[in-house]
């Protein structure tokens, strides 16, 4: 084969490369945003061990996802609060996908919120993911707040099933396994979150691609196989 020929074939297998590269890894996304109502929140922890919890679910695989919570602290200093994923909430829930503890830091005003960073890097299949947050102390007014929700915004294939919570008043709290608590609906407030990742592409999409490199290579053996396929086809394409 001459070296201009296999030089031709080189750069467009390069090109379909990049093709199946750029299908397979699609650019970060956001999964489901909820942005706050300005002025509303809801205890974690306190007097009543309250326990809060958001829901979504989604119909692809996302990986590289960070998910971050919108939340303060009651009393405007600063405050931990532990945060666990899972595939199911409730008594018969099983172990957390992911855990973190973080630290809300000092506001120069009780209202204050900041958008606190819980879990990065993780990988989550096609199913409903809950988010539960809770703080052990059960001081009066020192303890984290989760601000309210307004706006919401989806990324493809994804719904938030809103808000759901326990304590000792409603539902019934697990202070040990929080996300193993008797959880009650609420149907009023959803909470502040945002959720991002990158969408695994459909197994249909790799085969496009994988195509388009086969037919590269087979368009290009064509056209250098003899001048007169080379002529006919490029008469008739």
């Amino acid at each position: 084969m001459p070296k201009s020929v296999r030089k031709c074939l080189l750069v467009k297998a390069l090109l379909a490369t990049a093709m199946l590269g750029s299908a397979a890894t699609s650019q970060a996304a956001l999964i489901v945003d909820i942005s706050p109502n300005a002025g509303t929140s809801f205890r974690v922890g306190g007097p009543n061990s309250q326990v809060e919890t958001m829901s979504w679910t989604q119909t692809n695989t996302y990986t590289g996802v960070n998910i971050s919570a919108l939340v303060g602290s009651v009393d405007g200093s600063s405050e931990t609060v532990s945060a666990y994923l899972t595939d199911a909430v409730g008594p018969g829930a099983g172990s957390p996908l992911a855990t973190a503890n973080v630290t809300v830091p000092n506001f120069a005003t009780a209202g204050d919120i900041t958008l606190a960073a819980l879990f990065s890097g993780l990988t989550l299949n096609p199913g409903s993911y809950y988010l539960t947050l809770f703080n052990p102390d059960t001081t009066d007014n020192v303890n984290v707040r989760w601000a309210g929700g307004s706006s919401t915004t989806f990324g493809t294939g994804v719904s938030a099933n809103g808000e759901i919570f326990a304590n000792t008043t409603n539902g019934v709290p697990n202070t040990t396994n929080p996300w193993k608590s008797t959880f009650v609906t609420s149907t009023l407030y959803d909470n502040g979150f945002t959720v991002t990742g990158t969408a695994v592409p459909e197994p249909g999409t790799l085969s496009l691609a994988l195509a388009s490199l086969v037919a590269l290579g087979i368009a290009s053996r064509s056209r250098h196989s003899g001048p007169g396929i080379a002529s006919r086809n490029e008469l008739i394409g």
